[in-house]
């Protein structure tokens, strides 16, 4: 059998991505966190004017949802407080904010997901 050789490494917040090279065959194994408690995006990715926030939350509990910008200085607060389980919307208007690169981050007692977006004009 060839040596075995890693050619790549990525941890994300779910998944666990290795890529072996065994001379001519290349195989990917993922590993997949069980337990997902809640999903996070921000629709459109590059923004004007507003956005929307969708998560998941998979149990009822306390939510903090917040945005940040490039140096993690929290510019807004966009929910807190108790959600139930299911999916969530939330309309951010971005007018009060200069162009550039912000973070929305999603923090539970269980999760603390961020999800990235830009404004641009």
């Amino acid at each position: 059998m060839p040596e075995l050789s890693t050619h790549g490494l990525w941890v994300e917040d779910v998944a666990l991505l290795l890529y072996y090279d065994y001379g001519g065959v290349c195989v990917e194994e993922t590993a997949i966190h069980a337990a997902v408690l809640s999903a996070l995006r921000v629709l459109p990715s590059i923004v004007a004017s507003r956005c929307c926030v969708y998560c998941v939350i998979r149990q009822s509990e306390y939510v903090t949802m917040t945005c940040c910008d490039a140096a993690g200085r929290i510019v807004d607060v966009i929910f807190t407080g108790t959600l139930s389980a299911g999916q969530h919307e939330f309309a951010v208007s971005t007018a009060n904010l200069a162009d550039g690169v912000y973070f929305l981050m999603l923090d539970t007692p269980q999760i603390h997901e961020t999800a990235k977006f830009i404004i641009a004009r």
